[in-house]
């Protein structure tokens, strides 16, 4: 019968609702019914031993309770109502007390109930303000008697053992209840908990197989992307003095390094691919695919009509779906002659710096505004030559490192301050620049995450 009316009353609790909040709401509406119950009770034996302030206390008590019920079908504050809750719980009890003989009456007894429910519902703050007021009261009493001012008892003297009787059995009673009624929510709470602890574990440890299968593939993949990369023989065998930055975001990188061989000519470049990680990771794969297509299948020389042919070519591979893809790549792609140290030169979005031996200063040779991919603009790439000489330093590279926040301020690293590094750390070897480069990003990155693929390629002439 409770647990029909609780569910009655509190319905509107168990919407959007967690389960501790939920059972705190039941036991409220319990102890409100529970004691209405009680206050109906002591209307009857109010009428019973001639108390009529008693039955008049109780009846309105009992009206109280019962409305204050009626509060959770409204999805009332549940602190107010716990609130209300003491107070209808202490004031019939200080009423029926001062009406029925004060320190003396059979009723004061009940002051124990107050501060006992205000525990099981609210916190110890208003748990010792109930102790404080009950034991006021009490004490009032005491100090009333022993002046000499005795309240009128307003009862049947003869009721009296009855009274008491009544008084102490319910009393007894109530508390058995409540706190039976408590200890059962409470268990019922703990199993939920513990079985919601079990879901939880459980859940956990599928989402860990899932990041660990997850993490394999990706693993894996890496493996893959790193088949496209140059190897170290690759770079050695074409390059005396070079180093390779590379510092994905992620396991796989959107970013990536390119060298070929053809005659007299190297070529070597440093892509930036639409996003990063694996979504990154697979747009590098058809732009790498692209860019060996232009130089060994349509046998394309010049830089420019290779980044024009690669950007043919992606916009053919990506548009085979029906989804309008846009992805591509940002591209610094050089073709050194090592017969003459000619250099070419075509870039899209990506520059390229170059140290000339024995000068303090960067060149810049700047690239199109257009990426390698669909875009907006549909230009011819253009190309650029210039003459090296033997110790000169190129530097390719792609945005994540100016790009990365970090300092004190938390601010992006800007191409400035990259000039500016690499100009410093120019006379030092190619290994101990890498060492520099490593360094200085993770200083300057410090504890923020780290926000793009990073891929820096040097060579010297």
């Amino acid at each position: 019968m409770l647990i029909a009316l609780l569910q009655f009353f509190t319905k509107q609790y168990n919407k959007d609702a967690t389960n501790d909040f939920k059972q705190q709401a039941r036991f409220a509406c319990s102890a409100c019914l529970i004691t209405s119950l009680f206050a109906l009770l002591y209307v009857i034996v109010s009428l019973l031993i001639g108390f009529k302030h008693g039955v008049y206390v109780m009846t309105l008590d009992t009206i109280a309770l019962l409305g204050l019920s009626l509060l959770f079908k409204t999805k009332t504050d549940l602190k107010l109502i716990s609130n209300l809750y003491i107070i209808f719980c202490f004031l019939p009890v200080l009423f029926c007390s001062y009406f029925s003989g004060g320190i003396d009456s059979p009723v004061t007894p009940w002051f124990i109930i107050v501060p006992m429910t205000a525990s099981l519902m609210m916190n110890k703050k208003i748990v010792w303000l109930w102790v404080i007021i009950c034991s006021l009261t009490v004490l009032t009493f005491g100090l009333l008697k022993a002046n000499g001012i005795v309240l009128t008892i307003n009862f049947n003297k003869s009721f009296l053992d009855f009274f008491y009787i009544s008084v102490y059995v319910g009393l007894i009673l109530i508390t058995l209840l409540v706190v039976s009624v408590y200890e059962t929510m409470k268990t019922t709470a703990l199993k939920n908990l513990e079985l919601t602890r079990k879901d939880l574990k459980i859940k956990k440890e599928q989402i860990e197989e899932k990041h660990i299968a997850i993490t394999d593939s990706i693993t894996y993949a890496k493996r893959l992307q790193n088949a496209i990369l140059p190897t170290e023989d690759a770079i050695s065998n074409n390059f005396n003095n070079y180093f390779v930055y590379y510092q994905p975001k992620d396991i796989v990188s959107g970013d990536f390094y390119w060298i070929h061989k053809k005659e007299e000519y190297i070529y070597f470049a440093v892509a930036d691919c639409t996003g990063h990680g694996v979504p990154g990771a697979m747009v590098s794969v058809v732009c790498n695919n692209a860019l060996n297509s232009a130089v060994n299948e349509h046998l394309l020389s010049d830089t420019n009509s290779i980044l024009d042919k690669t950007k043919e070519l992606i916009i053919k591979q990506m548009g085979k779906g029906n989804s309008d893809i846009k992805d591509g790549m940002d591209i610094a792609l050089c073709r050194l002659n090592q017969k003459t140290n000619q250099l070419m030169f075509s870039g899209a979005n990506n520059p390229m710096y170059i140290i000339k031996n024995k000068k303090n200063e960067v060149d810049e040779l700047d690239a199109d505004r257009q990426s390698v991919g669909k875009s907006y603009k549909d230009l011819n790439f253009t190309s650029k030559e210039i003459s090296l000489t033997s110790g000169d330093q190129i530097y390719l590279f792609s945005d994540g490192f100016a790009d990365q926040f970090g300092g004190k301020r938390s601010k992006k690293y800007k191409y400035n301050n990259f000039k500016k590094f690499l100009l410093k750390n120019a006379s030092k070897s190619f290994p101990s620049q890498k060492e520099e480069l490593q360094n200085e990003f993770k200083s300057w990155k410090g504890d923020l995450e780290q926000i793009d693929d990073v891929c820096i390629l040097a060579v010297q002439v």
